[in-house]
């Protein structure tokens, strides 16, 4: 599978609780991994930016601590992220999806919070 940082389809993460989500952004960090959640950017880092610590392995499914991250619909998991992603690309072409930052905001923040972007 390619390097997960070019993928285009929407990664899913599973962590060691079961939870599974969506991630709108990931972005590499010196042994660790910020995600960022659908939505982010309409509130603060805190309850929408993830740091994973440890080191990627694997060619997808990625493994980072005790958490992986895939890509629906590929290596045995299910399609069911898809409909949450689907409603995201909808919004970001809406009028809504106006407010969403362009790339060079998105790296900015992403690399106050320590990414290696």
């Amino acid at each position: 599978m390619a390097d997960l940082f070019s993928v285009t389809a929407p990664p899913t993460l599973r962590c060691p609780d079961g939870t599974r989500q969506i991630i709108a952004a990931c972005l590499p960090r010196a042994r660790r991994l910020l995600d960022l959640d659908l939505h982010w950017h309409q509130c603060t880092p805190a309850p929408s930016a993830h740091l994973l610590a440890g080191a990627l392995r694997s060619a997808g499914p990625w493994r980072i601590g005790g958490c992986v991250i895939s890509v629906p619909g590929c290596h045995h998991t299910g399609p069911d992220p898809a409909a949450p992603f689907a409603a995201w690309l909808a919004y970001l072409v809406s009028d809504g999806g106006a407010s969403y930052p362009p790339s060079e905001q998105i790296r900015a923040v992403a690399r106050r919070l320590g990414a290696l972007v």
